[in-house]
């Protein structure tokens, strides 16, 4: 399992590479910290995670310009609903939930420490979106090891 894992992280750390070859980088220890940095953040992510806009959001009378995650307050009641909700709104699929996106909104809702729902997560930049469902993501590939 080590040497699986040691060969994804080589892999994932030579991706990152080869897309920021173009850039500007004054020395290649700088790209590597960044890149573990990178890694360790997919490979082994922190069950708490702060994610600051890019451009804040109003809901419900509140601006909110940066969200909380606690990923270890789910439960596994949390889980099932999340799958009845689906199946409520006919939008369940048969496909592993740490690829679904709807899927993965519902659980980041239900682990923001504030009282927010899906509708917000919506509402946020595309950029913001992606970023906290690839934490949400990272959270559920890495819990099921």
């Amino acid at each position: 399992m080590s040497n699986e894992k040691n060969a994804r992280e080589s892999e994932i750390k030579e991706e990152i590479k080869a897309k920021n070859s173009d850039a500007d980088v004054d020395s290649t220890g700088d790209l590597d910290e960044e890149v573990d940095n990178i890694v360790k953040s997919i490979t082994n992510p922190d069950p708490q995670f702060t994610c600051k806009l890019k451009k804040p959001v109003t809901y419900n009378g509140i601006e909110y310009t940066e969200l909380t995650f606690d990923y270890e307050k789910l439960t596994a009641d949390d889980a099932l609903n999340i799958e009845d909700e689906l199946l409520a709104i006919g939008r369940f699929s048969t496909v592993d939930p740490a690829f679904y996106a709807p899927y993965l909104i519902r659980m980041a809702a239900r682990a923001c420490t504030e009282p927010i729902g899906v509708d917000l997560l919506r509402k946020l930049s595309f950029g913001d979106f992606h970023k906290i469902r690839n934490r949400t993501k990272y959270f559920l590939l890495n819990s099921v090891r």
